[in-house]
């Protein structure tokens, strides 16, 4: 073993033991060396990363990238850095640089990026591209999942439930999918299937604050007021001001007989006018 890989196995094993500070002033030893370079600026993104230091993280790898030759690898992993931490635009632009950008990887992180920019129609012809592209319909889950989103945003019901089945047939207990499916019923009306699945979604999610929100809006619908209060007010008690779930919570209480407490929900609900059609995603 030579002096680099001892240093590398070093960092590595501090790295394991969480110990991010011995590990990052050995990794920092190594970025200029030609053959651990790439392997330590990324191994230093993401411990700067974990520290919650990401603008750290994000430079390191910018740096390396502007003095060494692009790497459709490093780009890859510098636009899932910027994806996770909600920098999407910016992800789109380093994106546009991988020369082999007809990678599985790349054209997924384009779709997922125009998706979170709210440009669908954008990302279902990137989604729709990719799966046309590789009849290897397992490496798709993710693929058909946020194709499902990208419609049911749109509106268009039932190209988002076809989307979200076959979704289905790789995730057996994905609690987004599960909501999605649950917010693709509702708006269906079909508010006994939105049940089913917004239940399941509800127990693998760990009180998720959207889950919360569906769970509370289909039991009203299917005229469970008494537990449709408990998770408005679950909600509630995290978000407020959330216009919308006070005026359920008003309907709600109204429903029960309540109307003098559903006073006070309505006063602190704007004017709720989306129209009944328009698909309901938030």
């Amino acid at each position: 073993m030579n002096e680099k890989e001892f240093k590398v196995n070093k960092a590595v094993k501090f790295e394991e033991e969480g110990k991010f500070l011995h590990a990052l002033q050995v990794y920092r030893q190594l970025i200029a060396d030609e053959e651990y370079g790439r392997f330590s600026v990324i191994k230093l993104a993401n411990i700067y990363e974990k520290l919650n230091n990401i603008d750290t993280s994000i430079k390191l790898i910018e740096n390396f990238i502007s003095k060494n030759q692009e790497d459709d690898n490093v780009l890859n992993y510098l636009a899932n850095l910027l994806l996770r931490n909600n920098k999407f635009e910016k992800a789109l632009d380093v994106l546009n640089r991988v020369k082999d950008d007809d990678t599985y990887e790349s054209s997924f992180l384009k779709g997922y990026a125009k998706f979170h920019l709210g440009d669908y129609e954008h990302a279902i012809k990137y989604f729709n591209e990719l799966i046309i592209s590789n009849t290897n319909l397992e490496l798709h889950s993710d693929t058909f999942l946020y194709l499902a989103k990208s419609y049911l945003n749109l509106g268009n019901l039932d190209k988002a439930h076809e989307a979200a089945e076959k979704a289905e047939m790789f995730y057996q207990n994905n609690s987004e999918l599960l909501l999605t499916l649950a917010i693709i019923f509702y708006n269906k009306e079909m508010f006994l299937h939105a049940h089913e699945k917004v239940r399941k979604a509800l127990a693998l999610s760990d009180r998720n604050i959207r889950v919360i929100k569906w769970t509370a809006k289909i039991l009203y619908k299917l005229e469970e007021y008494d537990r449709a209060e408990t998770f408005a007010k679950e909600y509630l008690e995290k978000l407020p001001n959330d216009s919308e779930i006070n005026l359920l919570m008003g309907n709600i209480l109204n429903s029960l007989k309540r109307e003098d407490e559903a006073k006070f929900y309505y006063l602190n609900s704007e004017t709720f006018d989306r129209s009944q059609k328009k698909v309901n995603v938030d």
